[in-house]
């Protein structure tokens, strides 16, 4: 068997990569595929009670 060790350095790499590319508030694919005008919603439902991250929202009693 052959073990190969995790790339960690490369990892971390493409998750600073990443996160520089959010940080930058422009995303090159999104700028591309989605028209600037356009607006969406979404109501997501869960069975029990959770946390989303970085997220606005609100709660319904």
């Amino acid at each position: 068997m052959t073990t190969t060790e995790f790339p960690s350095a490369a990892a971390r790499a493409a998750a600073a990569a990443a996160l520089a590319e959010d940080a930058s508030g422009k995303d090159i694919t999104t700028e591309w595929s989605v028209p600037e005008d356009l607006a969406a919603t979404a109501e997501i439902r869960t069975r029990q009670s959770g946390i989303a991250a970085g997220l606005p929202g609100t709660t319904e009693g």
